[in-house]
């Protein structure tokens, strides 16, 4: 996983996987001392993602219970000091992004925020509720704390999906233009800036070519296409307890690997669909997982290798026209 402070929003932002905070997050159990205004905010029993299926909404609505607490400099949960910080206005949870279904107006609704001592940890707990007859979508969650410096927040992952139809090879998104920049000229990783673009255009993108076990083609998909296209030479992706995260990606004769680990050098990606002769940032890419981006046609995926925090990615740029 690579994670990615968004500066000009104070949130977290999860950018390949969620592989990192759950190295990172030591459980409930493992809490050190409980303090409010800690700098950071983490997702309650390391659930960054939570999956419901349209079978859930067939006839009736579905809830799921969102959870989140204070986390220390390094990320590591620590808890509320008491249950009243954990609930609006101290706590508030928002919908800071969605697509597909889970866009449409109504469809998602917040229940009571609570706040909850599991005798280890205080947290806040946040039902949401999807509507009966909803179709498949994804939501990005953000639970900001208001009473930290900074009002930290941490982005939970909210998915509608259709089981009887994973990874199914007749899903297909087409025109996806997929870029990867390599740091250096002698493939030894380094702040020193992006120099070499490498790019190529997929005509299609297959739901199955990554088992990511979703209803729709992911960011994902588009890099065993890439790889299949020779956009770029090979490609790892490595499955963890939290879900999958781009390892190894090869160009131009050098790979590149990621650890895991937050602080080595790491995959990262972004987004972006055109906006008249622009390309523009596609928000959600900035909240969820490659593993979890429901891909359309026509968007420009782009992966970048780097530092965690150094690394960072234009909102929006021209439309080369050519690639």
């Amino acid at each position: 996983m690579a994670i990615q402070r968004n500066k000009s929003k104070n949130r977290i932002v999860v950018l390949t996987t969620l592989a990192l905070v759950a190295v990172l997050f030591l459980g409930p159990g493992c809490a050190t001392q409980a303090a409010t205004d800690d700098p950071n905010m983490t997702a309650y029993d390391n659930q960054f993602s939570f999956t419901a299926d349209v079978s859930d909404v067939s006839s009736s609505s579905y809830t799921e219970y969102l959870g989140a607490l204070p986390a220390d400099a390094s990320y590591v949960a620590t808890g509320y000091t008491n249950t009243g910080d954990a609930i609006p206005p101290n706590t508030v949870w928002s919908i800071a992004s969605a697509s597909g279904g889970l866009s449409a107006d109504g469809v998602l609704t917040f229940g009571t925020a609570e706040g909850v001592n599991d005798g280890s940890v205080i947290y806040s707990e946040q039902p949401v509720t999807i509507s009966e007859g909803a179709t498949p979508g994804v939501a990005s969650i953000l639970a900001t704390n208001t009473q930290a410096s900074g009002s930290p927040g941490v982005n939970i992952t909210l998915i509608l999906d259709d089981e009887d139809n994973y990874d199914s090879s007749g899903t297909t998104v087409s025109n996806i233009v997929f870029q990867v920049f390599e740091p250096t000229t002698d493939g030894t990783p380094s702040s020193a800036g992006v120099v070499t673009l490498h790019s190529g255009t997929l005509p299609s993108v297959s739901a199955d070519l990554n088992t990511d076990s979703h209803a729709y083609v992911t960011a994902y998909d588009a890099v065993q296409e890439a790889q299949a296209l020779s956009v770029v030479t090979s490609a790892t992706i490595t499955s963890t307890d939290t879900g999958p995260y781009l390892q190894t990606l090869a160009v131009n004769g050098h790979t590149y690997t990621a650890t895991g680990n937050y602080t080595d050098p790491g995959w990262l990606y972004q987004v972006y669909e055109l906006s008249g002769s622009d390309y523009v940032t596609v928000e959600l890419s900035e909240l969820v997982g490659a593993g979890d981006f429901p891909l359309s046609d026509g968007q420009l995926i782009q992966w970048r290798f780097g530092l965690y925090g150094e690394v960072e990615f234009p909102e929006t740029f021209p439309n080369p026209n050519i690639f």
